[in-house]
């Protein structure tokens, strides 16, 4: 399998939650095999700082997809 990283990043509602959801479904995806989840962690919005804080995280998939089916 080749090893892929995706980016999760959120401010809005219940990011943790919806993570969460997003990564049930990513696993669920033929071809796409979760292997690693990191903490989430907590950043201040910098640009426009009158809004909450972004909550982040990052996975790592094992997957035989092509580019372009993964995105």
């Amino acid at each position: 399998m080749i090893p892929v990283t995706i980016g999760f990043g959120g401010n809005l509602g219940r990011p943790d939650l919806a993570f969460q959801n997003a990564l049930r479904d990513l696993d669920a995806t033929p071809g796409l095999s979760l292997t690693a989840v990191s903490r989430l962690w907590r950043s201040e919005p910098w640009g426009v700082t009158n809004q909450p804080a972004f909550v982040n995280a990052v996975a790592r998939f094992g997957t035989y997809l092509e580019p372009a089916a993964l995105l």
